[in-house]
């Protein structure tokens, strides 16, 4: 599959083989800043103007938690090679903002700074 993020919100799920769209993840409220692909295969992570983390189950296309909310203007989140972390940074409101970084040890559920 490849995903793609959109302005309306939605997230779609293309097939490689036939470029057609197979699927969509929705839940978030604004649009899409990032969408990650776990190295399994089956979990993706996205990041969103409204202020979310939200983490999907790929073959069920369903969204089963939201790990973070915060402020600011955009998020960037990937997971590690790996898979064992996940990553997200929130850019704040002006040029001059500080940025925030967190890490979940995603096997643990446990977040880190």
């Amino acid at each position: 599959y490849v995903l793609s993020g959109h302005a309306d919100s939605i997230i779609r799920v293309w097939s490689v083989a036939t470029l057609a769209e197979v699927g969509q993840l929705k839940g978030h409220t604004r649009d899409i800043t990032q969408v990650a692909v776990h190295p399994n295969g089956t979990t993706v992570a996205s990041t969103s103007h409204d202020r979310t983390l939200r983490l999907w189950h790929l073959p069920t296309r369903t969204e089963f938690g939201i790990l973070d909310e915060g402020a600011g203007t955009g998020w960037d989140c990937c997971f590690s090679p790996d898979g064992s972390r996940l990553a997200r940074i929130l850019r704040g409101f002006s040029v001059n903002a500080a940025h925030e970084f967190r890490v979940w040890d995603v096997t643990h559920g446990m977040k880190g700074e």
